[in-house]
């Protein structure tokens, strides 16, 4: 969810839960399903809203329904783990905080399970994932702004890699096509 969303780690990890916390982070009640299968997160704060009015992100439904798409997991977890409106929106088992070290450990443990390394991966990875997947599936510079909430042009980091990444493959190849000329 945090990848299709483009959500920062601090926006769904949590160190300790108390009463008060359902204001600030994610919980239960920020997950409504739609009647056309899609869901709308209502993130209630985050870095870039120090006045904590909260932004919704829409979520839409996979054509195909997948367990990696995760309007499906999300109904799973509604299903089969219910909990009260202002329970945490991730939680582990016997009230053990879903912090970030243990999010990062956790999909560090998941890349490695799938023979891909592991290197490099911190909590900014997911968002920078989604921007760079957006990028690579021809989603514009602005429109990966509105997906990803910046005000800023601080996306512009993470694209630049993968710009620079582009014209390098597309130099090498219009470098082979002057081996073709000659021959």
């Amino acid at each position: 969810m945090a990848f299709a969303t483009f959500l920062r780690s601090g926006e769904f990890t949590w160190n300790t839960w108390t009463a008060q916390h359902h204001q600030f982070h994610l919980t239960r009640m920020h997950i409504q399903f739609n009647s056309n299968h899609s869901v709308t997160l209502t993130l209630p704060s985050s870095k870039t809203d120090p006045y904590h009015r909260g932004a919704t992100i829409p979520l839409a439904s996979s054509p195909n329904p997948s367990p990696l798409w995760p309007v499906t997991p999300l109904h799973s977890l509604y299903s089969l783990y219910p909990h009260p409106p202002t329970h945490p929106l991730f939680s582990r088992p016997y009230g053990q905080s879903f912090n970030k070290q243990f999010m990062i450990a956790k999909i560090r443990e998941l890349l490695l399970r799938a023979g891909i390394p592991s290197l490099g991966f911190s909590g900014h990875s997911i968002r920078k994932g989604a921007a760079v997947t957006a990028a690579f599936n021809g989603v514009s510079r602005d429109d990966i702004k509105l997906l990803g909430h910046w005000k800023s042009d601080t996306v512009d980091n993470y694209l630049n890699s993968f710009y620079q990444s582009n014209c390098t493959s597309y130099q090498l190849h219009l470098n082979t096509q002057l081996h073709h000329c000659n021959s």
